[in-house]
């Protein structure tokens, strides 16, 4: 009992003397007030939390303010007049308007070796820019490396940031679109730099098959940076402007004392017409973020969802009489299977793929009664019947794909020689998703049908890639 009155007693003076503390501290107008205003018991270590708020809202404004202008407005100009945009200035153009939810806009790099801890030195963001959004309304994980900020090269911040967003895009299951435009590792941080480039190619790993992954290579990238943008699915870049190489010219020439231009090293034409690297090349960074958008709406979100469904106003059971005059009566003439995809697909729309590798093949995405496929089919008008390892690496590469992500595909099968009286025909039929593998297959008709646009009959199946020697075979012998 009295134990419990000695404490209702202290409270009670606690109370009382809140109550005059309270009492005595003079009105504040605005947040502002000077010490001079308090109490002799409150001047000591006493900070009013009003004060304290306003002074971090300006931190925070001074801080955004510095990060969006990156390396500051003299490299963002100089990184113009390149005819390239900066870095937000493409997420800004690649994303819908207002969709874009930035993450660790804020982190900074945390080198204290050769000046870096100096302020001058500091970037809000470090040279990367990362964060979520939406591509005609589909989420999409996105990271833009910054060149006006050393050049856009890899610390430990940058690559945990990068990190960050692709672990979220497999957690939640969305795409992730890589903007590369990087001079490699950040020297000043040595191993942790490296660390950084280990860390990303785990992500990459992890998912391929999972989640769409695609980079855009949009500037230099050199050294380590090279080895990311080759485990994604699909690799894009921009002429005249893009590089993809483990070492510089210079290096080359110190070593093998050959003279290389960066164009000749590791430029758009050598990894597009030449090793295969890059599966296409843009005029300008305008061009190639808008191309992105396009190819974007083929993809599923990943290996769980399905493909997206367009509405489609193309007539899934017209007639395509075009195809009666494509295959030519002359045994020696080459016709283009491009004509006959852009035939008998929605509105002519083909996304083609690698179209300046392996030209005797055909691969690409477009749509049918509104569904995406993937489309697989050899080339007549070039090189018809050669066979080789590019046409493999191409054609085999994209149906892998394919499977990995539940998509249907289409393998378009002719030669150049067909018989005069075999002229192509079709009829546009689809059948489920999980049947929607398409072939052609010409002069596989009914004796008594005569009938031009039943000639060439759109079979549908799932099956590998056949080489055409083996189908050749197979129809000799039915034959």
């Amino acid at each position: 009992m009295m134990a419990a009155f000695s404490v209702a007693r202290s409270s009670c003076g606690l109370i009382n003397g809140l109550r005059t503390s309270f009492r005595s501290v003079t009105p504040v107008k605005h947040g502002a007030v000077s010490a001079a205003m308090l109490p002799n018991n409150l001047q000591r270590d006493c900070r009013l939390y009003s004060v304290h708020q306003l002074s971090v809202k300006e931190r925070i404004d001074v801080k955004r303010k510095a990060a969006l202008v990156g390396g500051g407005q003299q490299r963002i100009d100089a990184q113009h007049k390149r005819g390239k945009l900066t870095a937000r200035e493409r997420v800004a153009l690649l994303l819908d308007p207002e969709s874009f939810v930035e993450s660790d806009m804020f982190v900074e790099h945390r080198c204290a070796d050769f000046g870096m801890e100096q302020d001058r030195n500091k970037f809000p963001g470090d040279s990367v820019v990362t964060g979520q959004g939406r591509i005609n309304g589909r989420l999409v994980y996105v990271f833009s490396q910054d060149f006006t900020v050393f050049g856009g090269s890899l610390s430990g911040a940058h690559a945990q940031k990068i990190c960050k967003i692709m672990d979220q895009a497999m957690m939640v299951g969305a795409p992730v679109i890589g903007l590369n435009d990087s001079g490699g590792a950040r020297i000043q941080e040595g191993v942790d730099s490296l660390a950084g480039y280990a860390d990303i190619f785990l992500r990459n790993v992890l998912a391929s098959g999972v989640v769409p992954q695609i980079s855009l290579i949009m500037g230099p990238c050199a050294g380590g940076a090279v080895y990311s943008p080759a485990l994604t699915d699909f690799t894009f870049m921009v002429k005249d402007t893009s590089y993809l190489f483990i070492t510089g010219p210079d290096v080359v020439k110190s070593v093998t004392n050959e003279d290389v231009t960066q164009e000749e090293l590791g430029g758009a034409k050598t990894h597009t017409t030449v090793s295969g690297v890059a599966h296409r090349a843009f005029e300008d960074d305008v061009e190639a973020l808008l191309n992105m958008r396009e190819f974007f709406n083929f993809l599923p979100l990943s290996n769980k969802d399905p493909a997206p469904i367009r509405e489609c106003h193309d007539s899934s059971d017209r007639m395509v009489h075009s195809l009666d005059t494509i295959v030519p009566f002359e045994t020696t003439k080459a016709y283009d299977m491009l004509d006959i995809i852009q035939a008998i697909v929605d509105e002519s729309d083909f996304f083609e793929i690698m179209p300046n590798y392996a030209k005797n093949i055909v691969v690409g995405f477009a749509r049918m009664d509104g569904r995406t496929v993937g489309i697989v089919g050899n080339q007549p008008k070039v090189g018809f019947w050669l066979f080789g390892h590019q046409l493999l690496s191409e054609g085999s590469t994209l149906c892998t794909l394919l499977r990995r992500f539940q998509y249907s595909h289409h393998h378009l099968c002719g030669r150049a020689r067909l018989p005069a009286r075999y002229r192509s025909g079709v009829r546009r039929y689809h059948q489920t998703r999980s049947q929607t593998a398409v072939c052609l297959c010409r002069g596989h008709r009914p004796e008594n049908n005569h009938h031009h646009q039943k000639g060439l009959r759109r079979s549908l199946r799932r099956d590998e890639l056949q080489t055409l020697e083996r189908r050749y075979e197979l129809r000799l012998a039915h034959s």
